[in-house]
């Protein structure tokens, strides 16, 4: 499967930061476009016996800028020009579920006034994720690894210094249903 999509979004007076003050930025567009694509690798004669295998690719390319104001021909904060996810999930009938995923994110402004010390680097995230199905619908366990290269990277920038985002990370847990 596969989708394109082009989009605008205006905005009048927008709220936003210049050092540590807090006021109208202007007037903004956000455009831009979105390409998905996901593909099935795996034969339907041969999903029974082996699963299925769906990787998929994800483009965000955005153009954002202020069109007047205080910040006219900057960038608005937090406004990558890029955007890319990949990955690939994996099934085994309802029984078993995997997902490889990643996300790359280019550098950008955390917030309007567009100062170099005030810029968010460029990073990549990959997480791994799975879950197993015990007892069909009833008892299933969980889990994953957020980070899994245990990136160092931050994704915002507050007054007092950067917020880092989580190191590698563990989770797990136990789903239990009953249906009715």
């Amino acid at each position: 499967s596969w989708d394109a999509s082009y989009f605008v979004m205006r905005f009048e007076d927008q709220i936003g930061t210049s050092g540590n003050t807090i006021e109208n930025v202007g007037d903004a567009i956000h455009q831009g476009l979105e390409l998905t694509v996901e593909a099935e690798v795996v034969k339907a004669d041969a999903r029974e016996r082996i699963g299925s295998l769906r990787p998929f690719v994800n483009l965000l390319l955005l153009d954002a800028a202020f069109l007047e104001g205080p910040q006219d021909g900057k960038t608005p904060q937090y406004a990558p020009q890029y955007t890319l996810r990949v990955g690939a999930r994996y099934a085994l009938n309802d029984r078993a579920k995997a997902s490889l995923s990643s996300v790359f994110l280019d550098d950008h402004f955390a917030e309007d006034s567009n100062l170099a010390n005030r810029t968010i680097p460029s990073y990549k995230v990959w997480d791994l994720t799975g879950e197993v199905a015990l007892w069909k619908d009833y008892l299933t366990l969980f889990g994953g690894i957020n980070n899994l290269s245990d990136e160092r990277y931050y994704a915002r920038i507050r007054s007092e210094g950067i917020d880092p985002a989580y190191e590698r990370n563990f989770y797990g847990g136990v789903k239990v249903g009953v249906t009715f």
